[in-house]
């Protein structure tokens, strides 16, 4: 559960006489194959159901207008 940054600050408070930079830390933990875990703040808000049809392609991927104003594209992803 701790990262570098907790097991930095929990060192630096149960010893404080004996200092130690974050950086040193980090190579350590590296060097054991130690790693906090991420946080898991993302939050998945779309779940689309792939049995479901898509919209169809109305330009049928022909994007060329013959005057201005005919065809309007957007991509709202």
């Amino acid at each position: 559960m701790y990262g570098v940054r907790k097991l930095w600050k929990a060192y630096s408070r149960a010893w404080p006489q004996e200092p130690v930079a974050r950086c040193t830390v980090e190579r350590r933990m590296r060097a054991l194959g130690l790693a906090g875990v991420p946080n898991s703040r993302t939050a998945r808000t779309t779940r689309s159901d792939p049995a479901q049809a898509s919209p169809g392609d109305r330009l049928e991927r022909d994007f060329t207008a013959p005057a201005p104003d005919r065809r309007w594209v957007a991509d709202i992803t």
